[in-house]
């Protein structure tokens, strides 16, 4: 049975079709690696599936500042910051796969959920604020 990484009960929809298939893509995504891990299949091509992850992540990341400016949102200055750490939290989980220690299929799952938060906390900012309902 495979795991959830984002969960299935919860729409990450926000209204806007373009970063909503963003989402389900990021979805997609995360869960090709959280498959790899469970399954610890070989490091290399953990490795594929997260760099994909993550260049996926970062194009998200950009369509989303140029979507979102035009809500005039406010906290975007704290949005952007926030995607600024995740990139720099991923790309350190990246460099740190190796196949001597463990400890980075953890750290792989726990990237997974602050990005899971990341939607449902500053993404869901501008469904309430373009009063979409939920």
């Amino acid at each position: 049975m495979e795991t959830v990484v984002f969960d299935p009960g919860k729409s990450l929809n926000i209204g806007i079709p373009e970063i909503d298939e963003a989402h389900e893509k990021l979805d997609r995504l995360a869960k090709k690696v959280e498959r790899s891990i469970i399954a610890n299949v070989s490091v290399a091509e953990t490795r594929k599936h997260f760099l994909t992850f993550i260049s996926a992540t970062e194009t998200h990341f950009e369509n989303e500042k140029r979507v979102f400016s035009q809500y005039g949102l406010p906290g975007m200055n704290a949005h952007r910051a926030e995607h600024k750490s995740i990139i720099q939290l991923l790309t350190e989980a990246e460099s740190s796969i190796s196949e001597t220690n463990d400890a980075w299929r953890k750290t792989l799952m726990d990237l997974m959920d602050i990005l899971t938060r990341h939607i449902v906390t500053f993404d869901f900012e501008v469904k309430t604020h373009r009063g979409v309902k939920h």
